[in-house]
């Protein structure tokens, strides 16, 4: 069985409508948290990755670059794969 990872896109809640993500692998847990809101979830984030690999997406991997950068630079279990527009989707089991 495969370990349980985490996938935050850092997208706006109408950006996701507009181009939802979705997970095709069970032991994937799927969370929206707009980048204006990742401040007040840094601790939970945090918690998040010591159980478990958490990986950052958003449209175009900017974002998701700056909330490593700024957050979580020394943390190896946070990772940004870029965007949804170039981000090797099939390795990390999302489908738009």
């Amino acid at each position: 069985m495969e370990e349980l990872f985490a996938v935050i896109d850092v997208r706006s809640l109408n950006e996701v409508k507009m181009t939802p993500l979705q997970t095709t692998n069970e032991n994937c847990l799927l969370y929206n948290i707009p980048t204006n809101n990742i401040p007040n979830n840094v601790n939970n984030i945090e918690e998040m990755s010591k159980k478990k690999m958490v990986y950052i997406i958003c449209a175009s991997g900017m974002r998701a670059n700056m909330v490593k950068t700024n957050y979580f630079l020394q943390n190896e279990n946070i990772v940004s794969i870029g965007g949804v527009s170039n981000a090797d989707l099939k390795k990390y089991y999302l489908k738009l």
